[in-house]
């Protein structure tokens, strides 16, 4: 928790995180239901519904009898039942900040909106007997949750391409300590900032991203400068030209991907290279609506068939926000 004096009001703004609110540990199902709801709150209200719907009537749907979906079902109301009193303990001023989720600042009652719709969605599915249970088509990307894990290596990855306004490429050590805060196993030691934690100050406290604006810069020459973002959009194009032609090659793509975007490429540290994370988890490439626009772009300018699943994200982006 973290609270934040205003230079316009007296009043301090409190802010809280996932783990003001969320005090169990969670796995399995139970996470991918949590977070998952933490996940789909950034989508628009009517997006952000369809997305926490279809993910809950999933989870349901994946238990393999009616009795287990039951048994179930009645622990996940309790589960977000707990959450949604500690939430509501909170006051109503209070900001939310989930960084790794791309949630910064939402307002308390958001959140508990969210979390609400799941818990009603599960009181219906178990007093109507599972019967009928439908799923939204087109709403496809809402399961199978990224792991906290996951979700933190994106905000690495983020720092490391020079996304974020004050924060050097070289901090990555500010996600890898919160990280381990949360005893979560990771390959890196703890660093001499960890008692500092950066992260909170960094993160929690603002209820706006310091996001370096995703534009191209053109100097004097007229040559096209680096820019904030340059090396996700080069690598995202990159991938989608040439991921059916290398298909049996992925290391030679990633070299490639790191010769187009000027890095050096170490095999033995190659988990900390962007490139290879996002080859190796393509759908980071494709989690925000002007990433799919420039990749869509690239591809038509150049005279690639766009692929479906391109197209498909486009058209959701296009009809619900």
């Amino acid at each position: 928790m973290y609270f934040c004096q205003s230079n316009t009001d007296i009043m301090d703004i409190r802010y809280i995180t996932d783990t003001d609110f969320i005090k169990d540990v969670i796995e399995g199902d139970e996470y991918s239901l949590v977070y998952g709801i933490v996940q789909h709150s950034t989508h628009n209200s009517e997006l952000r519904d369809k997305y926490i719907y279809n993910l809950t009537v999933i989870l349901c749907l994946k238990q393999e009898t009616k009795l287990l979906r039951t048994v179930k079902t009645k622990q996940w109301i309790e589960l977000l039942n707990k959450i949604i009193g500690t939430l509501q303990s909170f006051d109503k001023s209070t900001l939310v900040t989930i960084p790794f989720c791309n949630i910064y600042g939402y307002k308390v009652n958001e959140i508990i909106n969210s979390f609400e719709l799941s818990r009603s969605v599960l009181s219906e599915l178990l007093s109507s007997n599972f019967e009928n249970i439908e799923v939204i088509e087109y709403i496809n990307r809402c399961y199978p949750i990224q792991s906290l894990k996951d979700l933190f290596f994106n905000l690495v990855i983020e720092i490391e391409t020079g996304i974020f306004e004050g924060i050097n490429v070289e901090d990555s050590y500010i996600i890898y300590d919160e990280m381990i805060r949360r005893g979560l196993k990771i390959n890196v030691s703890q660093s001499e900032h960890y008692d500092e934690n950066l992260y909170y100050k960094y993160f929690i406290n603002s209820s706006k991203p310091k996001i370096n604006v995703i534009e191209e810069d053109i100097d004097i020459e007229n040559e096209i400068i680096k820019y904030k973002g340059y090396d996700i959009k080069r690598i995202g194009v990159l991938y989608y030209m040439l991921r059916d032609v290398l298909k049996d090659n992925q290391e030679l793509l990633i070299k490639v991907a790191n010769y187009v975007i000027d890095k050096d490429y170490i095999l033995q540290n190659r988990a900390n290279n962007a490139a290879y994370k996002y080859i190796h988890s393509p759908s980071l490439l494709v989690d925000k609506g002007w990433k799919i626009e420039y990749i869509c772009q690239q591809l038509e300018r150049y005279g690639i068939e766009i692929p479906n699943e391109l197209k498909t994200e486009k058209k959701v982006l296009t009809k619900l926000t």
